[in-house]
């Protein structure tokens, strides 16, 4: 399996989804998450059990209810990280993919790592960022959250924990042919 990881807007979805149609099997972890939050009856009775309503409505988790009760302690954050690791993990432990759309590769709680024989990096220039974040409408609250989380340079180090690290500026990864040339280096 191919991690695929970067700063938000930096065009991981994008370039999983040109893998998507390419033929590989892919796993966006937003996605999985969102599911977990919506339909995984496992998941949500966990989360009803712990926080009640306080996180969950109608039988879902709530993801405005999350951001708030982060909003009022950000180590509330921690914790529903922790029941969404275990999911995740659990997850990739029965299933293989090509191309995992990852996040956050570790934390203080977790290093996925080790499921991945590479680490695809999407590298991209700050300001072309800052399109793509106001074309996507993401606030500042999100934004700091997923940057603060998601702060390790992989463009200083060609491996981490054993796993290549493979860095792809965005011009290398613009098109179908390009992407196709870059995927026949490693797969």
């Amino acid at each position: 399996m191919i991690a695929i990881v970067g700063k938000i807007a930096s065009g991981k979805t994008t370039f999983l989804n040109y893998c998507k149609n390419l033929g590989y099997s892919t796993l966006n972890c937003d996605h999985f998450v969102t599911d977990l939050y919506n339909h995984n009856e496992e998941f949500i009775a966990k989360i009803n059990e712990k926080y009640g309503d306080l996180l969950v409505t109608n039988n879902y988790v709530d993801k405005k209810k999350i951001k708030n009760w982060i909003l009022q302690d950000i180590s509330n954050l921690e914790k529903i990280e922790k029941e969404v690791i275990f999911y995740i993990k659990k997850h990739l432990l029965s299933n293989k993919y090509d191309f995992v759309e990852i996040p956050i590769l570790f934390s203080k709680n977790v290093d996925f790592s080790n499921f991945f024989a590479y680490i695809f990096n999407m590298q991209i220039e700050e300001k072309t960022r800052q399109i793509f974040l106001k074309n996507k409408g993401v606030d500042n609250f999100v934004l700091n959250i997923l940057d603060n989380q998601n702060n390790y340079n992989w463009e200083l180090e060609k491996t981490f924990n054993g796993v290549e690290i493979v860095n792809i500026s965005l011009d290398k990864r613009n098109n179908l042919t390009k992407i196709k040339k870059l995927l026949a280096e490693y797969i």
